[in-house]
């Protein structure tokens, strides 16, 4: 726009000006190749004034209204009436938006002469308020005279406002785009706009709005059919809020559930969000609704859709908060009015109103599937005092007083600290995890609570001591108790501390082992387990060919000459580990030395040389291009990020609250291919929650088992097998975002193995990292066509087989209960890893033994 137009503000110029902008949004809104340019462009539009028609209608109007009913003008002779004079320069010189909201609250005034309902209506309809008029650049300042014979002439006068500064007023834009559209298009729209306020509107909005759709989207498409389908949007929201959904039946909020995702996928442009309206119509369209294999599914198209719309509303609170923050910084504008903008543009979305709908409906959904409001992964008794934080925002620390901690997310890779007794959480945890798997080993009570009204209790309990226990129908129970003594405190505190001893490796003699090699103190766990299992499992059970780095390895590469600076360094870094205080919080020497691992550290060329031999001679892919350096890079990043995690913070917090001295931690590196199954799965042989030994729990996700152990948000397919019932019982359906697969051509992983993993009665699962040398591909998974969720034949060949390899897998190690991770593809199973289980704290297996 030429600059000169911004300093001239006559009324044509000004509709110029907002027809051109009403435009360009218009265009970024339906041709920007970014979807979510075209969104906020949307959001943009939605906004601005309309813009076009003649604005000299506006100019010319109130002047002619002015004359016409004897009102003074200037130095015109007539009624005095200062509102209207005022108002007029304010028209002529820099009319707004805003003069909409002035000429409704004006007519509301000359209907009943009250000028209270002026101030109201200009307060409802504009947000205006007497300050405001005042403080504008042409100030009103005059209250109107009551001069009802107006009225009709102020009713043409309002027309010609709107059309030009309305852009998303419903009636306006239809309007103004009803030369756009076909007449049965018109004929619906204006119907549904006589009977705005029937029941039935919200499903004729969309309907009426997938026509719209492509009228608007097509090259050229009017800004008045965009404005049009922004104004029907916005009122659907409205006419879902205003239903009274406590009297909807459960299968009314179904069938509205479906209604809204297919509203909001005619403009959002969300992948992820389709594929949930395309699940939810599957789900919905099932003609088994309200049975048990029906919740299930339908509990887990529920839990996949709120996990997709909270992925949609942080990608969206990201984006707009930074620039709203960026901007206020510029502006000097009060924080206040910026800390919470990004959640209030997400929440100003009409898709927010799916959140209310699904959860009134999960209750309804959890009755058919069986399910109740709580999920327990570790159920022992907690006493502590309430406190409402997140679990990553305290690691590091020890409490020296029992605490129960309410943790709305968890993201499951957190240590817990001395002194939690009971972690309770809003986020769906798998109940072998990592985390979880650290909790029973810690006697640490916990639970995911899904039920809204009960979480709101117990976080309303904060600051108080409570009792929690899990009742016979599997649900948490807390109940508020005195404060105890402080010897009762301290040693609550201090339940589940445990003091370890590692066993120191053998000799170091090899830079790399072949498998034939493997024994103790020269692998860790992993690799020696895999190696007993090779020859003593039955032919049908694959287990992957392996290499490893063996206890020593890193020690030997820190005294090769090239790392004599870095290795100084890290026995710097070292000793200030040393005299860190359990509970003074995490050391920054901590990410020093992981970077120092990481980026300093070069390989002998003799580690190079004898890796590649042998894992060449073991069958692993690549293996024999090592010794080119453009080859080798890859690996070599993979290895010492491995090294480095004996460094994480999660990892060292854990050897320190167990005692452990820096530097007794001694890591070997596990070198496998990465078996690409369709689906991954991890199995225990006795109960994870009781110890019951026999009674097996799995769980199964689809791609690789990552997702399952590090606890992708969602829930993974679960499953029991319990001695004398007929078949393994289903508990739930699979509801994970997103999937991991091996990239194309295969990879290899470089799997930590240490001498502080699979000690009795203390899990190290997760606490050191694996890293495969070329980064996994992370995949949306299209919930609709997902057989794990609609294919009980196949659920059931997949949950036989694996319970088949448990109690093979058990009978290799003389019947001890197992902790195992597998891959299936195509009917064959590849057992991956094998350890000892760690059993609840206090537990046996049912059978007398621990």
């Amino acid at each position: 726009m030429n600059a000169r137009v911004y300093g001239n503000y006559q009324s044509k110029d000004i509709a110029w000006m907002q027809k051109v902008t009403s435009e360009r949004m218009t265009d970024k809104a339906r041709a920007h190749p970014d979807p979510w340019v075209r969104l906020y462009a949307r959001l943009a539009l939605a906004g601005l004034p309309r813009g076009g028609g003649n604005g000299d209608d506006i100019r010319m109007g109130i002047l002619h209204i002015m004359r016409e009913y004897g009102i003074k003008e200037g130095h015109r002779p007539g009624i005095d009436e200062p509102f209207l004079e005022q108002w007029h320069q304010k028209l002529h010189q820099n009319t707004t938006p805003e003069d909409v909201s002035i000429c409704e609250a004006y007519l509301a005034y000359l209907h009943s002469g009250n000028h209270d309902d002026y101030w109201r209506v200009l307060w409802d309809h504009g947000k205006i308020t007497k300050e405001r008029l005042e403080g504008m650049n042409i100030p009103i300042k005059a209250w109107p005279q009551h001069l009802p014979h107006m009225i009709n002439a102020f009713k043409g006068y309002l027309w010609t406002l709107k059309t030009c500064h309305s852009g998303a007023d419903m009636d306006t834009a239809a309007e103004m785009a009803k030369g756009h559209l076909d007449g049965d298009t018109t004929w619906m729209l204006f119907d549904m706009l006589q009977n705005r306020n029937e029941w039935w509107v919200p499903g004729k909005i969309v309907e009426v709005r997938k026509r719209l759709a492509g009228v608007w989207r097509a090259p050229g498409g009017s800004r008045d059919v965009l404005l049009l389908d922004i104004a029907l949007d916005n009122y659907f929201r409205t006419m879902i809020e205003r239903t009274d959904r406590s009297t909807l039946s459960r299968d009314n909020l179904v069938d509205m559930v479906g209604m809204v995702l297919e509203n909001a996928g005619i403009a959002c442009e969300s992948d992820d969000l389709q594929q949930c309206g395309r699940l939810w119509g599957r789900v919905a369209s099932a003609g088994n609704r309200w049975s048990g294999e029906w919740g299930l599914q339908a509990l887990a198209a529920a839990q996949r859709l709120e996990l997709s719309l909270a992925g949609y509303a942080d990608d969206m609170c990201s984006h707009t908060q930074r620039h709203a923050e960026a901007l206020g910084k510029a502006a000097k504008v009060d924080q206040a009015f910026i800390l919470n903008f990004g959640e209030e543009v997400v929440r100003g979305q009409p898709v927010f109103v799916l959140s209310g709908l699904l959860q009134d409906l999960e209750r309804h959904l959890r009755d058919a599937a069986g399910a109740g409001p709580w999920q327990v992964i570790s159920q022992v008794p907690a006493l502590g005092e309430v406190t409402v934080q997140s679990l990553a925002d305290i690691q590091g620390q020890a409490f020296d007083k029992p605490l129960v901690l309410i943790c709305e997310k968890l993201g499951g890779m957190e240590d817990i600290p001395p002194g939690i007794t009971a972690v309770l959480t809003k986020s769906s945890t798998d109940v072998l995890s990592h985390v979880a798997i650290r909790a029973r080993s810690q006697g640490v009570l916990l639970a995911t609570c899904f039920e809204d009204s009960e979480w709101q209790r117990l976080v309303g309990m904060q600051g108080q001591h409570v009792s929690l226990e899990v009742n016979p129908a599997g649900e948490v129970t807390a109940v508020q108790v005195d404060p105890p003594s402080g010897d009762a405190a301290a040693g609550a505190a201090s339940r589940g501390g445990r003091k370890l001893t590692l066993a120191a490796p053998a000799p170091w003699s090899a830079w790399a082992v072949a498998e034939q090699e493997f024994g103790p103190g020269v692998v860790g766990a992993k690799a020696n387990n895999l190696a007993k299992l090779r020859n003593k499992l039955p032919e049908w059970i694959q287990v992957p060919a392996s290499v490893a780095l063996p206890f020593g390895t890193f020690e030997q590469v820190l005294a090769f000459g090239a790392n004599s600076g870095a290795a100084a360094r890290l026995r710097e870094l070292q000793q200030e580990l040393g005299r860190a205080e359990v509970g003074a919080g995490v050391p920054p020497a901590l990410a020093e030395i992981r970077q120092l691992v990481r980026r300093q550290l070069q390989a002998p060329p003799e580690l190079v040389q004898e890796l590649s031999r042998t894992a060449a001679a073991a069958g692993l892919p690549g293996a024999d291009s090592w010794t080119s350096p453009g080859e080798w890079a890859p690996m070599w990043a993979a290895i010492t990020k491995v090294w480095a995690s004996q460094w994480a913070e999660r990892a060292w917090l854990s050897r320190q609250a167990c005692g452990v001295p820096e530097g007794q931690l001694s890591m070997s590196v596990l070198l496998q291919q990465v078996v690409d199954g369709q689906y991954a799965f991890v199995l225990h042989t006795a109960n994870p929650l009781t110890g019951r030994h026999g009674d097996m729990f799995g769980e199964l996700v689809a791609g690789l088992g990552e997702v399952l152990v590090g606890n992708y948000p969602g829930r993974a397919l679960s499953f029991s097998d319990s001695p004398g019932a007929p078949e393994p019982q289903l508990l739930s359906l699979p509801s994970k975002r997103v999937a991991l697969y091996a990239p194309q051509g295969g990879t290899l992983i470089a799997r930590s193995d240490t001498n502080g993993e699979d000690l009795e009665a203390f899990a190290g699962a997760g606490l050191y990292d694996s890293v495969p040398v070329v980064p996994l591909n992370e995949v949306t998974i299209e919930a609709a066509e997902e057989a794990l969720l609609w294919d009980g034949g196949l659920r059931s060949r997949l949950i036989d087989s694996i319970v088949d390899v448990g109690q093979a897998v058990e009978d290799a190690f003389g019947g001890v209960a197992q902790d195992i991770e597998g891959v299936w593809r195509e009917g064959k199973l590849v057992v991956v890893q094998a350890r000892p289980q760690v059993l609840p704290t206090g537990a046996g297996d049912g059978n007398g033994r621990h």
